[in-house]
């Protein structure tokens, strides 16, 4: 999992294995800089591309709070399909009016999904984004892992 971070300097690529990379902001900018217009509480913005919060992103089955570290995510997560704003596309946030659409649809939540691509993950500080950026991911594990054990207990039982 590669997690996208902003910060005051640039932005960072973090990877499990701990190797940073500086790039370049403005390739990023659209969806950081688009929340931070519209959100000045915001101090940190992640998105990612977490294998496990994509599948949320495509279905009718909304992520629930099941961990207590993800308890923010009882505040909703609204789901950003970007078919909505421009049609049939990459999927990618690349204008400032993708980045707005965005951020209407994060609203005053702490995270939204973006269909088929990740999510966003926002917090007080960076530390606090980052900490839910995990959280959202380990959340929709566990989910998913009880959701399959509940639909398997319910085909057994007839």
């Amino acid at each position: 999992m590669i997690c996208g971070i902003e910060s005051l300097v640039g932005l960072l690529m973090v990877s499990w294995t701990a190797a940073f990379t500086y790039l370049e902001m403005r390739r990023y900018w659209r969806i950081h800089g688009e929340i931070y217009k519209a959100r000045p509480e915001v101090k940190g913005v992640v998105h990612n591309h977490a294998a496990a919060v994509i599948p949320f992103g495509t279905s009718t089955v909304a992520l629930r709070p099941r961990y207590h570290m993800a308890g923010f995510i009882g505040r909703g997560v609204p789901i950003f399909d970007i078919r909505n704003v421009v049609g049939d596309t990459d999927m990618l946030v690349k204008t400032p009016e993708l980045g707005a659409a965005l951020a209407r649809t994060i609203g005053d939540k702490p995270a939204a999904l973006m269909r088929g691509h990740g999510a966003v993950v926002v917090g007080d500080s960076l530390p606090q984004a980052v900490g839910r950026n995990y959280y959202l991911q380990m959340g929709a594990k566990l989910q998913a892992q009880a959701n399959g054990e509940i639909a398997e207990e319910r085909g057994a039982c007839g």
